[in-house]
């Protein structure tokens, strides 16, 4: 049985189914190189770890040409980083998409709200019903290439992978709580981090580390009270 995603992959439109650091400047408008929609959350300057993940989406989306290129989903139960890891992944590789979008997708209300702001941030779909304006993000979408979408917090994949662009030339990342999203895009599971990262995190967030120190640099009593902890 064919779903949803198999359209954004062969051309099918399903559209009928601390304190944190200044986010950078988004890039050139016309020619759009680096450029991060406002929706992008802010980076996390404590941001821990994850660099297997980070890796393995990076290669992942540059294993195919633009419109072969499966959705990729940051799985894991709650609270363990997803949002974090695809902000990571966001500001890390920014200068080599076209441009950068984020979408809330807890809910189809939402994501359909979120896509008519991203019509708003490209001034199309002026006027528009929310609706329409969403349409008009997903028709931009499929008309251009070389853009990264995330879509955060997509848990209720049946309900909202109908309403993802279809028939479209560029990359999408999504978070999920779902264990298995096989049938919508390739998983990338999140694991709790090791005991020396945890503790690495614990030790930056209570500023008993420096961004770049390293565990070694602490005490011996902060740093197994810390590994215990985390």
């Amino acid at each position: 049985e064919r779903q949803p995603f198999d359209g954004l992959r062969d051309g099918i439109d399903f559209r009928s189914v601390g304190s944190e650091p200044p986010k950078p400047e988004a890039g050139d408008r016309t020619t759009g190189s680096g450029w991060i929609s406002r929706a992008v959350p802010r980076p996390n300057r404590l941001f821990t770890g994850r660099e297997d993940v980070l890796d393995r989406l990076h290669r992942a989306f540059a294993l195919r040409g633009a419109s072969l290129a499966d959705p990729q989903a940051i799985t894991g139960l709650g609270g363990i980083g997803k949002t974090q890891t695809a902000i990571a992944y966001v500001y890390r590789h920014r200068a080599e998409y076209t441009r950068c979008f984020w979408a809330n997708a807890d809910t189809p209300a939402r994501l359909e709200s979120s896509l008519a702001a991203i019509a708003a941030e490209l001034e199309i779909g002026r006027g528009s019903r929310l609706e329409d304006a969403a349409d008009a993000a997903r028709d931009w979408f499929r008309t251009h290439t070389g853009w990264l979408l995330v879509l955060d917090n997509a848990d209720q994949l049946e309900a909202v992978a109908p309403r993802f662009p279809p028939r479209h030339g560029g990359r999408l990342l999504i978070t999920t709580r779902a264990a298995v999203p096989v049938r919508w895009a390739a998983g990338l599971a999140l694991s709790p981090l090791d005991p020396d990262m945890g503790a690495t995190l614990l030790l930056r967030r209570a500023g008993r580390l420096g961004i770049d120190g390293d565990l070694d640099t602490v005490s011996e009593v902060d740093r197994n009270l810390a590994r215990r902890l985390s």
